[in-house]
């Protein structure tokens, strides 16, 4: 006779849940035995292969060969001109300089101005602008003022030149040189000697010219020292000589 042992009301007994273990362990197994065996089953593949082709395109190199058309050119050299000898450009003026019969020669280019400092030596005729300007080139031609680097050389002859060298007597200067030097009518001297013959020619024609006489006589001269004054008032003390 068994004895059953029954557990507590609402509880599995050891031998209760051991009996359901195996059922559910059992359902499992044939549940499971299918799916085994469907997956020791062999499997097919298919494997689908593409062929592949290369083709390989050699393309030869282009050659373009461009023609330029040729271009005579004549130059034609223009005729050949001799100089003319210097013997024949060279001519020999007469003039009187400063009181003294001259024989000059001279290039046709020359002016009166490099003649006088050049080939003379008289280099009291000062050359400031060499345009005709400024008046430092000033010399009486037949006593009357010129100026030197405007006029040609060749154009002075059977004329009768005075520099400022020739304006002093036997070593003695000429009462308006005196009268500037003494009374300071001068600064850095470039000028002067264009001033003083062109007063000269003043005095000559005016021995006592007024202010505006003098003005308008002087006003083509430059001195950049900016003496005008001090210098007409020794043309003043020189005119009452």
């Amino acid at each position: 006779m068994t004895k059953k042992t029954k557990g507590k009301e609402g509880q599995l007994s050891r031998r209760e849940f051991l009996r359901d273990a195996g059922l559910v362990v059992g359902g499992a197994t044939a549940v499971a035995m299918p799916l085994l065996a469907a997956c020791d089953s062999p499997t097919t593949a298919t494997t689908t292969a593409t062929a592949t082709t290369t083709v390989t395109v050699t393309t030869a190199p282009i050659t373009t060969v461009t023609t330029i058309p040729t271009t005579t050119v004549t130059v034609t050299a223009p005729p050949t001109v001799d100089p003319p000898a210097t013997a024949s450009a060279i001519s020999t003026i007469e003039l009187t300089v400063n009181g003294l019969k001259r024989l000059v020669q001279i290039e046709p280019h020359q002016t009166l101005a490099d003649m006088l400092r050049d080939t003379l030596g008289l280099t009291g005729t000062k050359v400031g602008c060499d345009r005709g300007a400024c008046g430092a080139c000033t010399v009486l031609v037949n006593g009357k003022p010129v100026l030197a680097c405007m006029m040609l050389a060749i154009e002075a002859g059977e004329t009768s030149v005075t520099t400022i060298e020739g304006l002093a007597v036997k070593g003695e200067l000429s009462p308006l040189q005196q009268a500037v030097y003494d009374h300071t009518g001068y600064q850095c001297g470039f000028c002067t000697p264009g001033l003083i013959m062109e007063a000269t020619a003043l005095l000559a024609e005016k021995p006592q010219p007024t202010m505006e006489e003098m003005k308008a006589a002087f006003g083509g001269h430059i001195c950049r020292c900016g003496a005008y004054y001090s210098f007409m008032e020794s043309v003043t003390l020189a005119g009452g000589k």
